[in-house]
C-alpha cells in the first residue's frame, strides 16, 4: 500500500500540472479575445490595437479569473507540501 507521503506527492504533481494548463488556457483565451475584437476594426494599426486589447483583456475579468484560479491552485499545492508526511 502506498504511503501518505506518496499520495501527497501525487496530488502536488496533479495540481502543478493543472496550474501549467491554466497558464496555457489563459494565454489562448486572452489572445482569442483580443484577436476577435481587433479583427472587427481592421486597419493598418492592427498590431498596436491587438497589443492594446490583449493588455486590456489581461487586466479585465478574464485575467482576474485566471489569477483567482492560479491562487487557489497555489494554495492547494502549498497546503499539500506543508502536510506532515507519515511514512508507513
Amino acid at each position: 500500500m502506498a504511503s501518505e507521503a506518496f499520495w501527497i506527492d501525487v496530488l502536488t504533481g496533479v495540481y502543478q500540472h493543472l496550474r501549467s494548463q491554466q497558464e496555457i488556457i489563459l494565454q489562448l483565451s486572452v489572445g482569442m479575445d483580443a484577436l476577435t475584437k481587433t479583427l472587427s476594426q481592421s486597419d493598418p494599426d492592427f498590431a498596436k490595437k491587438f497589443d492594446r486589447q490583449y493588455d486590456l483583456s489581461m487586466k479585465g475579468p478574464l485575467g482576474q479569473t485566471h489569477t483567482s484560479v492560479l491562487a487557489a491552485i497555489d494554495l492547494s499545492i502549498e497546503g499539500l507540501r506543508n502536510m506532515p508526511k507519515n511514512v508507513n
